[in-house]
């Protein structure tokens, strides 16, 4: 093999590597609740969709098992207070505290509950293994999705039968953030490929 092939042959290579490690990083989370009695189940309605994600292992507070599965910005003036979520609301400036008909309620519930409106904040409230907590866009309605039908999502994915309902609504789905990354991902190296076979072709002639 001439080096020129050589080089082509090590750049496919080294882009598929490459590739292989972004397909694997791309997505912690998990599109549905925990399965089991380990992590917490995290439910994100946004008021257009909701998603429900698994923050695996034991997070210490509701903050740090949110921030695992989506992205999180808190009110400047008051740290723990949210702002944003998953990019909602796209207006929000983050430095005051919203306004109380259209902010980031705060729930949470175990096993055989019903959702409970928090008392305390995101940042000092520790939610216990196998347990769920649930954040909704609005004026501190309820999150769209009842407790039982996230945990049950969990027992069919500990049963083996797939991962579960990924949080629908009439209003809309959503899965885990790191479904379209994949798909790029994989797009990008069938680009790749393409033109290192490219580069081979014009070489051998």
């Amino acid at each position: 093999m001439g080096g020129g092939l050589r080089r082509a042959a090590g750049a496919v290579a080294t882009g598929v590597l490459a590739g292989a490690g972004l397909l694997v990083t791309a997505a912690p989370a998990t599109a549905a609740a925990c399965a089991g009695s380990s992590g917490v189940s995290v439910v994100v309605d946004t008021g257009s969709a909701v998603t429900t994600r698994c923050a695996p292992g034991d997070p210490a507070s509701a903050l740090e098992a949110l921030e695992a599965v989506a992205s999180v910005v808190q009110v400047e003036t008051q740290p723990g207070f949210l702002c944003r979520v998953d990019g909602v609301p796209a207006s929000a400036g983050c430095v005051r505290t919203p306004p109380a008909d259209a902010y980031w309620g705060f729930f949470h519930a175990a096993a055989g509950e019903q959702w409970t409106y928090s008392d305390t904040g995101v940042a000092t409230f520790d939610p216990p293994a196998g347990s769920v907590i649930g954040v909704r866009y609005g004026a501190g309605e309820r999150p769209r999705v009842a407790v039982a039908d996230v945990l049950a999502g969990g027992r069919d994915r500990a049963a083996g039968s797939g991962d579960g309902p990924a949080g629908s609504t009439a209003a809309g789905t959503s899965s885990a953030p790191g479904s379209t990354t994949s798909l790029i991902t994989g797009s990008a190296l069938v680009v790749l490929v393409a033109a290192a076979a490219w580069a081979v072709r014009r070489r051998r002639a």
